[in-house]
């Protein structure tokens, strides 16, 4: 008794369907067995991607379901979908801050002031830390910020009226005690080079400013 030989290198035929009016021949080339060796051929197909995908995936076929299934859960590359909370590489820069790498979405980025003529609305205040900027506190103010920091005005004055946007200016701190905050003209002043970054009514308002140098 013969067996149906598989292929060395096995393909995918579409599988015949015995006509009505065909002999029902046995044998090799006979039509009652080709069904059969072409469904063999087939499975050969198909075992043979199976092998080559397991032994990519490192040879064990329990370490390559693990695998699979751990790919399911990934994220697409087109429009993924994070849940949690998503992180992203952070620079050396932002590593004083509380959340350096947590993603910012496109509406929670829409409530930030622009950096060339921001609008701020609401009562701004200054940040208590004083490294970041002045402690109201306990009256102690910074005078030395690193090149790239930024600080309110409060109550600026200039002799055209106006501070205008990318104006030189000398900001230093405020008279009283505790002093008021950071004007143009304190009493003590800052260290380094200082532009207005925004424009400002000078008789009460707030400008924004940005050491450059």
């Amino acid at each position: 008794m013969a067996n149906i030989t598989t292929p060395e290198n096995p393909g995918f035929p579409e599988v015949y369907l015995i006509e009505e009016n065909d002999d029902v021949l046995g044998g090799e080339g006979g039509t009652a067995n080709r069904q059969a060796k072409e469904i063999v051929e087939r499975t050969a197909f198909l075992k043979k991607a199976i092998e080559k995908l397991i032994a990519d995936l490192g040879g064990d076929l329990n370490s390559a379901t693990a695998v699979i299934s751990s790919l399911a859960q990934k994220a697409n590359l087109a429009s993924p979908v994070f849940t949690g909370t998503p992180i992203v590489p952070s620079k050396s820069t932002a590593a004083s801050s509380s959340h350096p790498t947590h993603i910012a979405t496109e509406a929670q980025v829409a409530f930030k002031a622009n950096i060339a003529s921001p609008n701020f609305s609401g009562t701004p205040t200054i940040d208590s830390n004083p490294i970041a900027a002045v402690s109201l506190a306990s009256g102690v103010y910074e005078t030395n910020y690193p090149v790239g920091s930024y600080i309110l005005i409060i109550g600026s004055s200039a002799s055209n009226g106006v501070v205008t946007r990318n104006q030189s200016i000398s900001p230093g701190i405020g008279s009283g005690n505790p002093p008021m905050g950071y004007t143009l003209t304190g009493t003590e002043a800052l260290t380094g080079t200082w532009r207005s970054c925004g424009i400002s009514a000078i008789s009460n308002g707030i400008t924004l400013a940005r050491r450059v140098a």
